[in-house]
């Protein structure tokens, strides 16, 4: 799923810069990586601990 967003970021970052897009596109872009990055990194943090907490209990 991360790399499906990457490439997608990669193709909207090249096309941004073919079509020299103006200041409230990069802004729109720019907000919508940080919100990804925000929820691949949450979501990620959430997958980890429910790892960890497996194997705790698999430990007892």
């Amino acid at each position: 799923m991360g790399c499906f967003i990457f490439i997608d970021y990669l193709i909207g970052l090249i096309i941004l810069i073919r079509i020299h897009a103006s200041w409230w596109a990069w802004l729109i872009y720019v907000v919508s990586v940080l919100v990804w990055i925000v929820i691949w990194v949450l979501r990620d943090d959430s997958t980890n601990e429910k790892t960890t907490d497996n194997s705790k209990q698999e430990q007892s």
